[in-house]
């Protein structure tokens, strides 16, 4: 009994070494949300589970009909990534990037291989999932990634087109016809008064017009008259 529980035990053991040694390549954040049109970033880390990375491959696959990777960049830091240009381990293509790079003396603990920034073409779901064909290399050159790898859901909304804002209502200008009317009014009135005047200077002057002569010819008349009754009565008395 006891010989059976030690090799259980000592499975246990074995076993979670195993686990322990088996990277992974995590995606952060795991969800995104955004409308069309708008860039967002992904940052590629890499979990090596206690075993020393010095190599690490990292593929990432998306939907290129939704999706549009623009730009990768290598994490800062010190020791810093060295990339790798060599075909095969350095590509952008529709659907997929793959960037790898060596990091001097090794990491134990989780790093970041580096950020692809991503524009929404369409709205929908998308899935960036890390490629279980990406690689992490110990000091053997040893493969130690293994199993499902980390993913990230972007949900991408349509922009919400604002309505526009209502145009401030203008004040009805004041009437000024009034004043016009008035004025208007007062100048038809003194325009009447003026030509009743005229008119009526005219008929005066028309009536003296017509009878002067007969005045004028009456006290002629009178005067040749008394003039000559004078001169009759002074024949007649001898003055």
């Amino acid at each position: 009994m006891r010989t059976l529980l030690t090799g259980v035990i000592t499975l246990g053991m074995f076993a979670g070494v195993g686990i322990a040694s088996a990277s992974t390549i995590v995606l952060s954040p795991s969800t995104v949300s955004v409308t069309k049109g708008q860039t967002f970033e992904v940052l590629i880390n890499v979990d090596p589970a206690g075993a020393k990375v010095y190599t690490v491959k990292g593929i990432v696959t998306y939907p290129a009909d939704i999706l549009e990777a623009t730009s990768f960049a290598f994490a800062a830091g010190t020791p810093m990534w060295i990339p790798l240009s060599q075909s095969g381990y350095d590509s952008m293509t529709a659907g997929n990037v793959t960037k790898t790079a060596g990091f001097p003396g090794g990491f134990t603990m989780t790093k970041s291989l580096g950020t692809i920034t991503f524009r929404a073409k369409e709205s929908g779901t998308a899935t960036i999932a890390a490629s279980p064909q990406s690689l992490a290399y110990d000091a053997q050159s040893k493969n130690t990634i293994s199993g499902a790898q980390g993913s990230s859901v972007v949900t991408i909304s349509v922009p919400v087109v604002p309505a526009p804002a209502p145009k401030p209502k203008t004040a009805a200008k004041p009437a000024v016809t009034s004043p016009v009317v008035a004025t208007t009014a007062s100048t038809t009135a003194a325009t009447t008064t003026a030509a009743a005047a005229d008119a009526n200077l005219a008929a005066v002057a028309g009536a003296g017009t017509d009878f002067s002569p007969w005045i004028i010819g009456g006290l002629v008349a009178l005067i040749v008259a008394g003039v000559g009754s004078w001169l009759i009565y002074r024949r007649q008395t001898g003055l």
